[in-house]
């Protein structure tokens, strides 16, 4: 199974919970090579981010039903039990928060919005 996923392209996960951006982020993704996954919540991450081990997950902070702080919590419990972490890159228009998420295990932070070759860049 792991070499099956080493002959795929990389799997990024898109957590938005804005359906045009998420969308937009997507296709741009897709454009580029990469798979990709979208979920509309931190919950609906965690649940994704745990069962499809993707490579990279681009993280909006401020979501519904759990936000993107407490998803990084969560997800860092998770992948200690089970071994398993992809890249996180953590987005926010709040400074603050942006600190807050590398605190939590984010491995980078960006301010939005975001231009298009940035996004790609980071990816």
């Amino acid at each position: 199974m792991k070499d099956l996923k080493r002959s795929l392209p990389p799997l990024v996960l898109v957590i938005e919970d804005r359906l045009e951006w998420g969308e937009s982020l997507q296709g741009l993704l897709l454009q580029e090579g990469f798979r990709t996954a979208v979920a509309r919540d931190g919950l609906e991450g965690l649940t994704l981010a745990e069962s499809m081990d993707p490579d990279l997950i681009l993280l909006t902070l401020a979501l519904p039903v759990m936000d993107g702080l407490e998803f990084l919590q969560q997800y860092r419990h998770s992948f200690r039990e089970k071994g398993k972490r992809a890249r996180i890159i953590a987005l926010s228009s709040i400074p603050s928060y942006l600190h807050q998420a590398l605190d939590l295990g984010a491995d980078w932070a960006f301010r939005i919005p975001m231009d298009r070759n940035l996004i790609l860049d980071s990816v």
